[in-house]
């Protein structure tokens, strides 16, 4: 593909994925500091980051602004704490085609997990804490004897799920999950479908606590976990050597333009020229296209002005985190710090806990 072909394609997609301008449209003038570049990049994520490189490689000028304090979204390596433990990503596993891909080009490390089947291939070795105390294997029994049901009290607590989920998936072929007949798992969210197999409140309460079980439907969870089943037919996954956040942190320094961070998205406008970010601390970022990677969580809180379809505002107002129509975004609520927590009421989406998080339960993988 020729620079200029390829410049006409990505300016295609980001038209597509930004907000059109709008002609004859006026904007009030910009009050702080307004940084301009041809496309706008909302989000210094995996997806965010990537985005950046490609128009980076065709010579396409693009600015990331990132909300936090750091790049990489998910991937979050805490590098503070002993033992090193993973709050988001691990697992390279053989289907993650583009990650491999940005992982050799970037001469980041990969060592083999050792793990040998599908047990320690979807559950890594994984710190659980509740309450604040640790738990192992040996204090889970007495943890969990006055509340679970003896089923439960013999699994590991992430196992639940899978124990409530797996003997019901009705997957068989990667497009199953298309078919009419699963409209209706589809429909029935993760609490309402465990309640139904038998799973006792105090299990529904634990995984409330880092998965929005009321949003998320059981569809989802049984089309990830079938897609993980045939990755994990593969063979043994890989993690990162220095941790996960190794790789964002090398698309990052990739970058010829620095990642702006603190940069928390209050507004997206449209105008007669292009897009116009306002973000948190004043400053106001202009460009001629922008690409929002923010989880639909957190651009619920960003006034959008535009014309977006009835369809794009509907998706971005009221679409459940978990349906099956595209992987599930899992984030706290957007601040300065962008932290995500874990709430006893299941209402933030979050799939980990930040060193400041005041949650009573937290899940960390090690590296």
């Amino acid at each position: 593909m020729t620079r200029r072909s390829r410049r006409q394609f990505l300016a295609t997609a980001a038209a597509t994925l930004a907000a059109a301008a709008v002609p004859g449209r006026r904007t009030r003038a910009a009050s702080g500091t307004k940084h301009s570049a041809e496309v706008l990049i909302l989000g210094a994520g995996i997806s965010g980051l990537y985005s950046a490189r490609l128009l980076q490689d065709a010579g396409i000028d693009a600015l990331v602004l990132e909300g936090s304090a750091r790049v990489g979204g998910r991937c979050w390596t805490s590098r503070d704490v002993p033992g090193r433990p993973e709050f988001g990503a691990v697992q390279i596993r053989h289907g993650y085609a583009r990650v491999r891909d940005q992982v050799r080009q970037l001469g980041v490390a990969l060592s083999p997990s050792g793990a040998n089947s599908f047990a320690e291939t979807r559950l890594p070795a994984t710190a659980v804490s509740l309450g604040g105390q640790p738990v192992s294997k040996t204090s889970w029994p007495g943890i969990a004897a006055s509340k679970l049901t003896a089923a439960e009290q013999k699994l590991n607590p992430l196992q639940i799920q899978g124990h409530y989920m797996r003997p019901h998936d009705p997957l068989q072929q990667f497009d199953d999950w298309q078919k009419p007949a699963a409209a209706q798992p589809d429909a029935t969210s993760l609490r309402q479908f465990m309640a139904g197999k038998g799973a006792s409140p105090e299990a529904l309460r634990l995984l409330s606590l880092v998965e929005d079980i009321d949003e998320s439907s059981a569809l989802e969870w049984m089309r990830k976990d079938f897609i993980f089943r045939k990755d994990a037919a593969g063979g043994s996954f890989d993690l990162v050597r220095d941790g996960t956040s190794a790789i964002t942190d090398a698309m990052a320094a990739s970058l010829q333009r620095s990642v702006a961070l603190n940069k928390v998205v209050r507004r997206i406008d449209t105008r007669a020229d292009g897009v116009e970010v306002e973000c948190a601390d004043g400053t106001r970022h202009s460009s001629r296209f922008a690409i929002c990677t923010i989880p639909f969580t957190m651009l619920r809180q960003i006034q959008v002005t535009g014309p977006l379809s009835v369809a794009q505002r509907d998706a971005i107002r009221a679409k459940p985190s978990g349906t099956s129509t595209g992987s599930p975004p899992r984030c706290g609520p957007m601040d300065p710090s962008n932290a995500c927590s874990i709430r006893t009421r299941p209402r933030t989406r979050s799939a980990s806990c930040s060193s400041t998080s005041t949650a009573p339960a937290c899940i960390a993988t090690p590296a």
